[in-house]
């Protein structure tokens, strides 16, 4: 996909997650849009581009929630990192490959902030390991069928496919 179609994806996602899915689904049933598009950006893009395409929907992300900007970029940046480094050395381009590389990057970033919240009740702590384990599924399971769907676009436009995912 070209920059524009980037763009307006990340758009697209962060207006759809914002305000659609939060008002009909709880927040441990609705997808992470926003870390589906960091790890197909971190997987396709280099890494120059990715980091900016990052910060970028993150930022707008800030803009439509209450969570602060560096917040929200410190944990999407884990993730992208994360993303990288699966595609880098363990995507193979299998179904399975597929959803673990969406669901260890979603898993690292949800962790970190479990963990950032220092929550010191036990029975607090596993109610949100729980939803955060749920949410991860749920984003990874959406995530297989949105990575289709750009893959798609990427072949029609001529753009890299998932087949040449992080060359450099």
């Amino acid at each position: 996909m070209n920059i524009f179609l980037y763009v307006c994806t990340a758009i697209m996602f962060i207006i759809f997650q914002a305000s659609f899915l939060n008002y009909f689904l709880p927040s441990y049933l609705s997808p992470d849009l926003i870390s589906v598009f960091v790890i197909y950006v971190a997987m396709t893009k280099s890494f120059r581009e990715g980091v900016l395409f990052t910060l970028f929907a993150t930022y707008m992300l800030s803009l439509n929630t209450s969570v602060g900007f560096l917040n929200l970029s410190l944990f999407y940046i884990i993730s992208f990192a994360v993303a990288r480094y699966v595609s880098l050395n363990f995507y193979t381009n299998e179904l399975k490959y597929l959803f673990l590389s969406i669901a260890l990057p979603i898993l690292a970033s949800k962790l970190f902030i479990l963990f950032w919240l220092k929550l010191g009740n036990i029975i607090v702590f596993a109610e949100h390991f729980l939803y955060m384990l749920s949410e991860t599924l749920i984003t990874a399971a959406a995530g297989i069928i949105i990575f289709k769907l750009f893959n798609l676009i990427d072949i029609k436009t001529g753009q890299i496919n998932l087949e040449s995912i992080v060359e450099e």
